[in-house]
């Protein structure tokens, strides 16, 4: 009976080889930290288990009407990628307008600072972007 039971939990899967160079990583380090009984299938199983504690805790969320990110890793993490997105986009943007603007012909932006009262900052910021403003 108990030879029976050890058989059906038992699951062969296949490691995509970016998660096993990961999983060789941690085994190295552990080996090299004096840990005599860290193996491949060890490390592998911790993994998994703390993969299905995560799903297990947004599928709690989902079943209780919650949010299924709703904790603060997942929360840091979304907030990192949301920024990273913006500012991504800014960039993209700025260098967009920035590109548009060089294309202007210098002589245009001698007469906007002619015509245009700046500050003596906003000519410096002129001149360092884009021309000479004297």
């Amino acid at each position: 009976m108990e030879n029976s039971n050890t058989l059906m939990n038992r699951v062969t899967i296949r490691v995509p080889f970016s998660i096993l160079e990961i999983i060789d990583r941690i085994l190295s380090h552990r080996l090299g930290d004096g840990e005599a009984n860290a193996t491949r299938s060890s490390i592998a199983l911790e993994l998994l288990k703390l993969g299905a504690r995560i799903e297990k805790k947004k599928l709690d969320n989902i079943e209780t009407g919650g949010n299924p990110f709703d904790n603060r890793l997942e929360e840091q993490l979304s907030f990192i990628a949301n920024s990273i997105i913006r500012t991504s986009l800014q960039v993209e943007r700025f260098s967009s307008v920035f590109f548009e603007l060089n294309k202007v012909s210098p002589d245009l932006f001698n007469r906007i600072v002619g015509e245009v009262k700046l500050s003596e900052k906003e000519k410096m910021l002129l001149k360092r972007l884009f021309i000479d403003t004297d």
